[in-house]
């Protein structure tokens, strides 16, 4: 692990997502919010990972397509936000590739 800066997971369980909150040493930990969690996000396991110095991502990239995606990220990225106190949040496009933020950008110019 020496030869990264920083360290990003995307648990997808509830066992995984109580190790990187509590014992895992990671940066981010990264989240669909797109979609149902399959977990429920405790308020106290957030406080941990925030005293731990740990960061969460929100990728917004699923609400520009997607009206489910949409409703499903402002669900959870609120619940999220709010467990964690505004702090220690991250927002990021989350696009894989570059030409997709691109794509989205020039489509609404026009």
């Amino acid at each position: 692990m020496k030869e990264f800066d920083i360290v990003a997971v995307n648990p997808t369980t509830e066992k995984l997502w109580a190790q990187c909150c509590e014992k895992l040493e990671i940066d981010i930990i990264s989240l669909d919010l797109s979609k149902r969690l399959p977990f429920f996000m405790k308020p106290k396991q957030i406080g941990q990972a925030i005293d731990r110095g740990i960061y969460f991502e929100i990728a917004y990239s699923a609400a520009i397509h997607d009206t489910l995606g949409r409703r499903n990220l402002i669900a959870n990225a609120i619940q999220l936000v709010r467990a964690a106190k505004q702090k220690h949040i991250v927002l990021s496009s989350g696009y894989v590739l570059v030409v997709n933020a691109r794509l989205h950008t020039c489509a609404n110019a026009m």
